[in-house]
């Protein structure tokens, strides 16, 4: 008795651990690009530059990201995941800390760059790491509130830290947060589990149900593309209708605070109504958020669209990787799904950065709503899809 209580307590201490090693990866991924709308207005003023300069930085560093989780994501059998974490926590680490120090708007872009590389090694453990827990919906809504916390710290925090120090201190900041969560990358495995064989004992990732895959990759990617597009920007919006650097700071905390109800909620309702359902109403708000905050004529309708702007993001984020984990028990569709939504994230701030100067926020950001749509309208053909495939 006493031998199996001892055990217990070890599954439970093992699977803490996992929670706590992805949770930390994913945050390395994902803690620059996150805090970005609170940069944006001071680094463009500094370097002098415009909306679709900054975009092209923040694209650059998730290209970056793109490219190592892709590298990594390829090669990541058999490797240590805290080692792969771990090196790419020092690149981040490094990219960071001279982007400090520079005066070029070039260099801190190349800054951003290996940052970015860091980066995307360390989601790539998370990723292959997340894949091969049972029940993903509940997993990664789990490590989502993990990593919706540590943002309302540094969205709130950081804009008083950039007014009374500048935004150099504000990215000390942000290499101090990066040197904690990179200590929970302890828990990650030192090495990955093999991959469940087939019936036919291979267990070479052969991406079944290939259809519903790439669909459901495309939604993806709509969503992540059109999220970071807009949060990006979502500061340089406040202040044009009226509101301060501070109290913006505060209002992005809030929404990452009732984002929190999202994977709360996808936690708890798991599939037990489908997923039909679940999609639906967090792509209809998504929408309706993106098309409100560009669209806002005061600081009212403004905060009132930007409020569900996370819960909708945090709420879909477990579906759409509990859809490709479902589809391959392996991990195949979701390994990729990192990488597919690195190089979909990329594109999201030049677009939004570019249209911006030519269009204006309010067209923009009505089309990134029509974007979110028709990730609906994908999802359901993949649902039509899987029905007629299981009914045969």
């Amino acid at each position: 008795m006493r031998e199996l209580q001892e055990t217990r307590v070890r599954g439970r201490r093992s699977t803490i651990a996992i929670y706590a090693g992805v949770g930390g990866a994913y945050m390395i991924g994902f803690a620059s690009i996150y805090s970005m709308p609170v940069f944006v207005g001071p680094i463009m003023d500094a370097f002098a530059i415009t909306e679709r300069d900054i975009g092209l930085i923040a694209g650059l560093q998730l290209t970056a990201m793109a490219i190592s989780s892709v590298w990594f994501a390829t090669r990541i059998q058999g490797q240590s995941l805290f080692a792969v974490a771990s090196a790419g926590l020092t690149l981040a680490l490094l990219g960071h800390s001279i982007s400090i120090v520079t005066e070029s708007a070039w260099v801190f872009a190349g800054c951003r760059f290996v940052a970015g590389l860091g980066e995307g090694s360390a989601l790539a453990a998370g990723n292959a790491t997340g894949a091969a827990q049972d029940n993903p919906e509940r997993f990664f809504a789990v490590v989502a509130i993990f990593i919706s916390v540590v943002t309302i710290f540094m969205v709130g925090s950081f804009p008083h830290v950039i007014e009374l120090w500048g935004y150099r201190a504000g990215i000390g900041a942000l290499v101090a947060v990066l040197l904690i969560v990179g200590l929970l990358t302890r828990g990650l495995p030192r090495q990955l589990k093999s991959q469940i064989p087939d019936a036919d004992g291979s267990t070479e990732a052969h991406f079944p149900f290939k259809v519903a895959g790439i669909l459901i990759l495309l939604a993806y990617s709509l969503v992540g593309m059109v999220d970071i597009g807009l949060w990006v920007f979502t500061e340089r919006i406040g202040i044009n209708v009226g509101l301060s650097p501070e109290r913006i700071g505060l209002l992005l905390a809030v929404t990452t605070a009732i984002g929190l109800l999202g994977p709360l909620m996808a936690a708890v309702l798991h599939v037990r109504f489908g997923r039909i359902l679940p999609f639906t109403v967090g792509l209809l708000v998504l929408a309706a958020s993106c098309i409100g905050v560009g669209n806002a004529w005061n600081a009212t309708i403004y905060m009132i669209a930007l409020l569900p702007l996370n819960w909708a993001v945090l709420f879909l984020a477990a579906y759409f990787l509990g859809a490709l984990a479902d589809l391959d028990p392996r991990g195949s569709w979701i390994t990729l799904s990192g990488a597919v939504g690195s190089f979909s994230k990329a594109l999201g701030p030049p677009i939004m950065g570019w249209l911006a100067l030519l269009l204006g926020y309010a067209t923009v950001s009505t089309i990134l709503g029509l974007c979110v749509l028709l990730a609906l309208a994908l999802m359901l053909v993949v649902f039509r899809y899987q029905s007629r495939v299981h009914g045969s």
